[in-house]
Formats: C-alpha cells, structure tokens, sequence
C-alpha cells in the first residue's frame, strides 16, 4: 500500500463511529494533518519545531534542524481513543471482582487460577492499526505493521490481529460461558483485509465467516 491507501485505510471507528486519531507514543504532542498533497507532522515551534512533510507524489521535506526523531523509524498508530478508554476503566472494575483470575502459565499445562489474565480482559472493544514511514534524501519509504480489532458483547468475544509484515491474521473467539480452555485461535495465511467493515454487525459476520470457511 502507498502512503494515501495507508491513511485512507480506515477514518472511523468501527464501534462507535468516532474519528480515530494518529498518535506517536514517544512523541505524545506530534500534530498530524493530512492534505490534498500529503501527510505532515508537527511539533514545537512553528520555525524551530519538529516538521517533517511526505508528500503522495514521494517526496520528503524536513527543517533543517536535526532532531532524533529523524533518524529512525516512524511508528504512527491509528485508532478510537473512546474504545481505549472505555476498555480501561472496564478492566479496571474487573481487577477489584473477588473472583479469581485464571491464567495460562508459560511452562504448565493448562490455566490455574491466580491474579493475571481472565475472560473480564477479553472484553475489549479496540479499532486500531499501526504503520510505519521513513523519510531520507528527500524520499520515503512507508509499510503497514499491523491491525487490532477487539469486539465482545455479552456473551462473546471476537478478536482479531493482522501482520502485515508476516502477512498472516490471527483470530481469537469463545463464548464467555464457555471454558477458557475452549478458545478459538485461528490462523489465516494470508493478511485479512477489514478496511470495507464499518460496523460490529459486519466485523462479527466476516469473524464467522473466515472460522467456518477456514
């Protein structure tokens, strides 16, 4: 994909219909803007700041200041900053539940019951992907990483997790009344492509699909 398919990917949330936002996680303050001739991003002061502008014809043009953010890789995520919130006040309330949690151990068989991972932490609500772009030499290169979708209502949970870069999707399903033992974990060759999903009716559907066809 080039950088405008890139950025056109997905614009709202699957879930709540919200625009998803792009963040830089070691850059919290970074500006972004898309425009008719590129994507661009800021911070700082308007002259002195960071400003770094990719254009969709290739090009790429930065200040002449030399800033370390220029000199690696750029991981940018796109994704519906209410889910993420709402995600983390539900696990929140699920951490003080008495119940006990139960979680696999890495060097056991089977799930023992301890302070770690549980049914509560698979209801997730998540519309997010990740890429990356590097400009150099007055060009760019720029790769999609990865996508997360993560749906529940209330009695499942759809999980999905697609590599681009290893060009495989992962999908994670079990019913809440079942045994954690009893979860689903599919794996698609091939990258599965969500971007025309535009809501969780569709996203459940295609998640049936892939399972019973796969």
């Amino acid at each position: 994909m080039d950088l405008k398919s890139i950025l056109q990917y997905r614009n709202k949330c699957i879930f709540c219909q919200r625009d998803l936002k792009f963040y830089k996680a070691s850059h919290p303050k970074l500006r972004f803007h898309i425009g008719d001739d590129g994507f661009r991003m800021k911070s700082g002061h308007f002259k002195n700041g960071v400003s770094m502008s990719f254009g969709f014809n290739g090009s790429f043009q930065r200040n002449e200041r030399n800033y370390k953010i220029y000199k690696s890789p750029l991981i940018i995520s796109k994704y519906c900053s209410l889910c993420r919130e709402n995600t983390a006040v539900v696990n929140a309330l699920s951490s003080l539940s008495a119940t006990p949690n139960i979680i696999l151990k890495s060097r056991s068989v089977g799930r023992t019951t301890q302070l770690g991972t549980t049914f509560n932490n698979m209801k997730e609500l998540e519309c997010s992907y990740v890429f990356q772009i590097m400009g150099f030499n007055q060009k760019y290169s720029v790769n999609m990483n990865h996508e997360s979708i993560r749906y529940n209502d209330e009695e499942s949970f759809y999980h999905t997790d697609t590599s681009f870069i290893s060009g495989t999707t992962i999908i994670t399903h079990s019913k809440f009344s079942s045994s954690i033992n009893d979860i689903l974990t599919l794996r698609i060759a091939n990258p599965v492509n969500f971007s025309k999903i535009t809501s969780a009716e569709q996203f459940v559907d295609k998640c049936k699909k892939l399972i019973l066809f796969s």
